[in-house]
C-alpha cells in the first residue's frame, strides 16, 4: 500500500471516529440537556413547593401569633382579674387582721398600763418615805377623829389595846428603823462617830471609833464544853457595866483589853451603841455595852445619848434596835482580836445595863456568847439563834419598870399586851431570870401597870409619873449593887440621884458567885429560897 493511500485510509478513520466522537458527543449531550431540563422542571416544582411552604407557614405565623395574642389577652385579663381578686381578699385580710391587731393591742397595752399603775402603785408605797407619809397620814385621821371630843381624843391615846397608840408606836419606830438603816454604815456616821470618839480617846485612852466593822460578815464560834463555874464573877461584870457611866473609870480587878497602847472602844453614834473592852485577871475578856444614857459620857456625846432613845422606841415596839445590832457586829471585832492572841468565845463574855443590857442579850442569843445583862427588857424570840440561854443571866430588882417590860416577868406580862405580837410569850429575857430586892416590889408595880392598861388618860399620865419614880428607884446599878451586895468601884459624877437609893430588901451578896453558880448547880426553886434566905453564896 502506498504512502497516501495509507494516509488517505488513516485520514478517513480518524474523520470517521471524530464523527463518531460528535455524535456521541452529540447524544451525550442531549441526555445531558434533557436531565437538565428534568432537573429544572424538578427546581420549579421545588419553587411552588416553597411557594406553598411559605403562604402555609405565613399562615401557620398568622394563626400562632392570634392565637398567642389571643391567649395572652386571655391571661392578661385572667391574672388582672386573679389579682383583683387577691388584692381584694388580701386587703379584707389585711384589714380584718389590722382590726383584730388594734383590739388586741389595745386590750394589751390597757392591761400592762393596769398591770404597771397597780405595780408602779405598790412600789411606791412600799418606798420608805411613802410608808411613813401613808401611816402619818392614816394617824392624823385618827387622830382629827378622835379630837372631835377633847376628852374622848384623851382617852383614846394611850388606853389598853389602843389601835392608834399602836399606829403611833410603829410608825415612830419604823421612822427609827429607817433613819438607822440610812445612816449607820454611811460615811457621814463613820465621820461624826470618830470625831464623837476624840475626846474620849484624850480622856481615857480609847481608841477611835473606826466603824468599818459594821460590815464585817465573820459569825462568831459559840463557845464549846465552856466551864461555867470559872467564868467572871457578878461583881465584876456588874462593875464592868457601871463603868459605862463613867469617862475614864476603870473597875477593880480588870484592866482595859488594849490595841496598839489604847483600850479598845467604840460608838455608834446613828444607833446609840458604845462599849469599852475589859479583861479579867484570869484573861477573860469582858465587852460592856453602854447604857442609853451613857452617864457622865453625855458631856462629851450627848448624839449617842439621844440616838439610844431612838433605839428605845424600837426596843418598845418590841422589834429588835439598830444598837442591838450594831452591838452584834461590834462583838465580832472584839472577838477576832481575843483570838488573835489565843483568847477563844469560851472565856468571852458580854454584860450592860439597861439599854446596854439589852444589846448584851441580843448579842448572847445570836452567837452564843456568856454573859449577864442587868436590868435588861425581853427581847424578841429569833430563829437566828446560836445561844440557848444556859450560860446566860438577866439579873433585875423587883419592880423595876423598864427590867419588867417582857412577857415572862409577873409585873410586866400585861405590861407589853397593849402590842399583841408581845402578849404570847414573844419578849422573854434572854437566860435565866434572878430578881433580887423586895418582891412586894413587884405588886406595886402591877397596880401601877393597871393604870396604864386600864385606866383614862389621866390615870395614864398619873402612871408615867409613878413609872418614873419607880424607874429612879429601882432601874439603877446603885440599886442593884445593893440589892445584889456588890460594891461599885467607880462612880460616875452623874450618879448622885442614884446614890439616894439602897437595898429594897436583904442584900443578896451573890456578888462572888460566878454564872455556873447560879445556873447549873442550882435550880431555879433553889435559887429563889437562897436568895430569900440570903444564903446563896455562903
Amino acid at each position: 500500500m502506498s504512502f497516501f493511500s495509507s494516509l488517505r485510509h488513516s485520514a478517513t478513520d480518524a474523520v470517521k471516529n471524530a464523527t463518531d466522537k460528535i455524535h456521541e458527543t452529540e447524544n451525550k449531550a442531549s441526555g445531558f440537556v434533557g436531565n437538565l431540563e428534568d432537573k429544572l422542571s424538578g427546581v420549579s416544582k421545588l419553587k411552588d413547593i416553597g411557594s406553598k411552604i411559605e403562604n402555609e407557614v405565613s399562615d401557620t405565623k398568622k394563626g400562632i401569633s392570634d392565637a398567642i395574642e389571643n391567649k395572652i389577652s386571655d391571661t392578661k385579663k385572667g391574672i388582672s382579674d386573679a389579682i383583683e381578686n387577691k388584692i381584694s381578699d388580701t386587703k379584707k385580710g389585711i384589714s380584718d387582721a389590722i382590726e383584730n391587731g388594734i383590739s388586741d393591742t389595745k386590750k394589751k397595752i390597757s392591761d400592762a398600763i393596769e398591770n404597771k399603775i397597780s405595780d408602779t402603785k405598790e412600789r411606791i408605797s412600799d418606798i420608805p418615805v411613802v410608808k411613813d407619809i401613808n401611816k402619818a397620814y392614816h394617824i392624823a385621821l385618827d387622830i382629827k377623829d378622835a379630837t372631835k371630843s377633847p376628852v374622848s381624843a384623851l382617852n383614846k391615846i394611850l388606853p389598853k389595846n389602843s389601835e392608834l397608840f399602836s399606829k403611833i408606836v410603829d410608825y415612830t419606830a419604823g421612822g427609827v428603823t429607817d433613819a438607822q438603816n440610812k445612816l449607820n454604815n454611811s460615811r457621814v456616821n463613820k465621820v461624826f462617830s470618830f470625831l464623837a470618839s476624840i475626846e474620849k480617846s484624850k480622856l481615857a485612852g480609847t481608841t477611835y471609833s473606826n466603824l468599818n466593822y459594821l460590815n464585817d460578815q465573820v459569825a462568831i464560834k459559840a463557845p464549846v464544853d465552856q466551864d461555867l463555874s470559872k467564868t467572871p464573877t457578878v461583881s465584876q461584870l456588874l462593875n464592868a457595866a457601871n463603868a459605862e457611866f463613867t469617862i475614864d473609870g476603870t473597875p477593880k480587878g480588870l484592866t482595859p483589853f488594849l490595841v496598839n497602847g489604847k483600850q479598845l472602844y467604840t460608838v455608834d453614834d446613828a444607833t446609840g451603841m458604845s462599849s469599852r473592852v475589859w479583861l479579867t485577871g484570869d484573861n477573860q475578856v469582858i465587852i460592856s455595852y453602854q447604857s442609853t444614857s451613857g452617864g457622865d459620857n453625855m458631856s462629851i456625846n450627848p448624839v449617842a445619848g439621844v440616838a439610844g432613845m431612838a433605839s428605845n422606841a424600837q426596843i418598845f415596839n418590841q422589834d429588835v434596835s439598830g444598837a442591838q445590832k450594831s452591838a452584834l457586829k461590834w462583838a465580832n471585832k472584839v472577838v477576832q482580836e481575843a483570838e488573835a492572841r489565843g483568847i477563844d468565845t469560851n472565856n468571852i463574855f458580854v454584860t450592860g445595863h439597861s439599854l446596854g443590857g439589852i444589846e448584851a442579850s441580843y448579842v448572847a442569843q445570836q452567837t452564843g456568847l456568856g454573859g449577864i445583862a442587868f436590868s435588861a427588857t425581853g427581847i424578841p424570840s429569833s430563829s437566828t439563834a446560836k445561844g440557848d440561854g444556859s450560860n446566860f443571866l438577866s439579873i433585875m430588882a423587883y419592880g423595876d419598870p423598864i427590867a419588867s417590860y417582857a412577857s415572862d416577868t409577873n409585873g410586866g406580862a400585861s405590861y407589853v399586851s397593849w402590842k399583841d405580837e408581845g402578849a404570847s410569850s414573844s419578849l422573854n429575857h434572854y437566860g435565866k431570870v434572878i430578881q433580887v430586892g423586895s418582891e412586894s416590889d413587884n405588886e406595886a408595880l402591877r397596880k401601877t401597870v393597871a393604870g396604864w392598861t386600864d385606866g383614862t388618860f389621866i390615870d395614864q399620865m398619873k402612871t408615867v409619873g409613878d413609872v418614873f419614880k419607880d424607874f429612879v428607884k429601882f432601874h439603877t446599878p446603885v440599886t442593884l449593887a445593893s440589892d445584889l451586895g456588890v460594891t461599885l468601884t467607880t462612880k460616875a459624877n452623874s450618879n448622885g440621884l442614884m446614890t439616894l437609893n439602897g437595898a429594897n430588901g436583904t442584900p443578896a451578896n451573890i456578888g462572888g458567885d460566878t454564872i455556873g453558880q447560879l445556873t447549873g448547880s442550882h435550880s431555879d426553886a433553889m435559887v429563889a429560897q437562897l436568895l430569900k434566905n440570903n444564903s446563896l453564896a455562903a
